[in-house]
């Protein structure tokens, strides 16, 4: 490994950490309630298979996020447990197919996001729609836009003006208030 130091992918990644370093003599009550401060954990468990020094225990973390894993190996690679200098790491080889699959979904996710791709946003507004409860809204919303634009087409005979009505429940839709303009001020040379 050379200096400039190491590179993480989401492969690295993982929401299992390992943390060693851990003093041995019983203090696995204050190390999840650490750890749980940085999010839920849905699984602890010591290692005793891990190699460790003397008078020190490793311990296997897992988290229901990887955010939370994240957050904790940030804040935890270090800190001043007992005495001891806790070291924390990532443990992807605890984790399962389906998590992995999750995982990179999520991070196909949070990159769509990030980078304001339509694929993610309209997946986002799937899920968004999916937790709304439809009946009542829809009913309350209005005409869509492309109602609006093109209304529906009446046919009549031959010389006859059409009359179009508008549905009477039908109400045009609320569009929020626009501020008025900034005005660049102009700028005077000195």
């Amino acid at each position: 490994m050379s200096s400039e130091g190491w590179v993480y992918t989401i492969n690295h990644e993982s929401r299992h950490l390992i943390i060693e370093n851990v003093p041995s003599y019983g203090v696995i009550d204050e190390l999840v309630d650490l750890c749980g401060i940085h999010g839920e954990i849905e699984e602890y468990r010591r290692l005793d298979t891990y190699p460790s020094e003397q008078f020190t225990q490793a311990y296997l973390i897992s988290y229901s996020h990887i955010q939370d894993a994240r957050t904790s190996k940030r804040k935890l690679n270090g800190y001043n447990f007992f005495s001891q200098l806790l070291h924390t790491r990532y443990a992807p080889e605890f984790e399962s197919v389906h998590d992995t699959q999750q995982k990179l979904a999520q991070r196909r996710r949070d990159i769509g996001h990030k980078t304001g791709d339509p694929d993610a946003r309209r997946i986002r507004l799937e899920r968004h729609q999916q937790l709304l409860p439809s009946a009542p809204h829809a009913m309350l919303q209005g005409p869509t836009m492309a109602q609006l634009i093109h209304p529906p087409q009446v046919q009549t005979a031959v010389g006859q003006t059409p009359q179009i009505a508008p549905p009477s429940h039908i109400t045009p839709p609320i569009l929020p208030a626009l501020a008025p303009p900034i005005q660049k001020k102009q700028r005077r040379r000195i």
